[in-house]
């Protein structure tokens, strides 16, 4: 379980400085919230109730056990092999770690002989750096692989081999520093997410390393099993002439509707990264007048998302953060971060902006996937990008100011949020016909005439989108009226967001509302043919009916 579900259970939950929060303790009659709930150096979940209630008194008092306060991952599971990361020097920085059932994690070193299972702050290195450095400097070949099982293969034959921490989509900019002047082969694993991986890795090298080359294994999936076959490095295939036919694949082509309509992942709305505010692979704009707050709602959205807390009373998923702030200083964004509580690194700020942004956020996205880029203002990114911002009427000079953000949102499959300022005139926002005829949704805020903290959003975009209301609070922004969505709509909400399914059990911990309740609105969304059962006994679990959703 995570902080994030154990408070979900819990009532009067306020967001404390730091990472932490306070409610109301369950096990005695609480009216001023004292039950401290943080999370620990291994991810487990720390209670102190400090009017002096034990942990298993809370726990039991919420249908909990201990063995409920650590994430799932971490039990019943066993160490099985341990790879380490280390600097320069040969020192330890953090180690990739096998578990039993498969799965992996990473560890640092907390210092005191044990290990924080999160990475935090730490240096991040391509596997087997010393070695790599030497390597370099002697003119030899390094292969890039997925995994560290594919690097000792590789060493098994004597080559020099390295991998990136996390796997496939995870390269950062900083691996590519270590590769210049080197002579490159990545060798593709033969999956879809392998070879784009590898053709990732291979445009963020490109004009850093003296040359790179596309390869993949002769049988099997990956190096490892090339070697096992027999094979050797001069017989792995050249991944060129598929990246050729990826690249024809992008020209214009003709598709009949009927075609189109056979794949259900085109018959779907965009799926919802900010509550309200940003979907996938889709341009927002939200325009407010000065000082109405808009900084501030994005803020306290980019912090949820970064931590995969609620947002306006909606689940998020956790992800990366682009935070471009141009309109404030480095310093007052990074005091702002971290008074919201937000994970530091999941949050990357853009400290300088020149004319070349667009391509720099270009290669951020590609070296590292983001699920939300925020640039703040519109106005100062056309200024960035032109020199000048156009006029009000300037719609050819608007058009070339949305439209790359429009292709990098699509191309990334990133949600993409800009803030713009509204006219005084009207409240319109400034160049609201060509923003309008280019962007996926345009928000409008407004301040409400006689409440100072309500703000009001009204939206037109390519979907159906309702007007609601914020209203700031102590501890961050909440729908007016209420941020608690209904039972049925949390349901629908985590089981969208879950590819495999959730079982009843999980439903009932995930949904803020009482386990008859829950189980009477997984009920009503069967019978409205929503949800369906898949799998059997203890495998069961509820899915999206997908032909229901599509309206097949």
């Amino acid at each position: 379980m995570t902080t994030a579900e154990l408070v979900g259970r819990l009532s009067g939950v306020k967001k404390e400085r730091g990472r932490g929060f306070v409610a109301h303790c369950p096990a005695h009659d609480d009216h001023r919230p004292s039950l401290a709930v943080t999370t620990g150096n291994s991810g487990a979940v720390l209670l102190t109730c400090r009017a002096g209630c034990s942990t298993e008194d809370v726990l039991a008092r919420m249908g909990l056990e201990l063995s409920d306060l650590y994430p799932e991952k971490l039990r019943g599971s066993a160490i099985v092999e341990t790879y380490d990361y280390v600097d320069e020097d040969g020192v330890i920085l953090y180690q990739g770690v096998r578990l039993e059932p498969k799965s992996f994690r990473q560890r640092r070193p907390d210092g005191v002989g044990g290990w924080d299972w999160r990475l935090g702050d730490s240096r991040r290195v391509l596997y087997r750096l010393p070695d790599l450095i030497e390597g370099i400097s002697l003119g030899k070949t390094v292969y890039v692989v997925e995994g560290e099982k594919d690097v000792h293969a590789l060493e098994g034959i004597g080559a020099l081999a390295t991998t990136n921490p996390m796997g496939a989509g995870k390269w950062r900019p900083e691996y590519s520093e270590t590769l210049q002047d080197a002579i490159v082969r990545i060798v593709a694993d033969n999956d879809e997410p392998g070879r784009k991986h590898a053709r990732d890795v291979a445009k963020a090298l490109d004009g850093i390393a003296e040359s790179v080359e596309l390869v993949q294994a002769k049988v099997g999936k990956d190096a490892s099993d090339h070697i096992e076959a027999g094979y050797g490095l001069d017989d792995f295939v050249p991944l060129a002439e598929e990246a050729e036919e990826a690249e024809e694949d992008t020209g214009t082509k003709f598709v009949t509707l009927a075609e189109l309509m056979a794949n259900p992942e085109m018959l779907k709305p965009p799926h919802c990264d900010v509550p309200r505010l940003g979907y996938r692979g889709r341009l927002s704009i939200l325009a407010a007048p000065d000082k109405a707050g808009k900084s501030t709602l994005l803020a306290h959205a980019a912090a949820a998302l970064s931590q995969g807390e609620p947002f306006l009373g909606e689940p998020t998923e956790a992800g990366r953060v682009v935070w471009c702030g141009l309109e404030e200083a480095t310093g007052d964004a990074v005091r702002r971060f971290m008074d919201l509580g937000a994970r530091a690194e999941n949050v990357s700020l853009v400290t300088g902006a020149g004319p070349d942004l667009l391509k720099k956020l270009e290669r951020e996205l590609e070296a590292s996937p983001r699920r939300l880029l925020v640039i703040d203002s519109l106005q100062e990114y056309a200024r960035v990008m032109l020199g000048e911002a156009p006029g009000d009427g300037d719609n050819a000079g608007w058009a070339k100011v949305v439209r790359p953000p429009v292709d990098l949102a699509r191309k990334h499959n990133v949600a993409i949020v800009i803030l713009h300022h509204t006219r005084r005139s009207d409240g319109k926002a400034r160049g609201a016909g060509e923003i309008m005829a280019a962007v996926d949704l345009l928000l409008e805020m407004s301040v409400d005439s006689g409440d100072q903290y309500m703000r009001h959003i009204r939206g037109r975009g390519r979907w159906d989108c309702e007007a609601f209301s914020v209203a700031l609070q102590d501890d961050g922004y909440e729908l007016a009226g209420g941020s608690t969505l209904s039972a049925d709509d949390q349901v629908m909400l985590h089981i969208r967001q879950s590819p495999d399914g959730l079982s009843q059990t999980r439903l009932e911990g995930l949904v803020r509302a009482t386990r008859s309740a829950v189980r009477a609105a997984v009920g009503r969304r069967e019978g409205a043919g929503q949800i369906k059962k898949q799998g059997s006994g203890r495998s069961t679990v509820w899915v999206i009916n997908e032909q229901e959703e599509i309206g097949l």
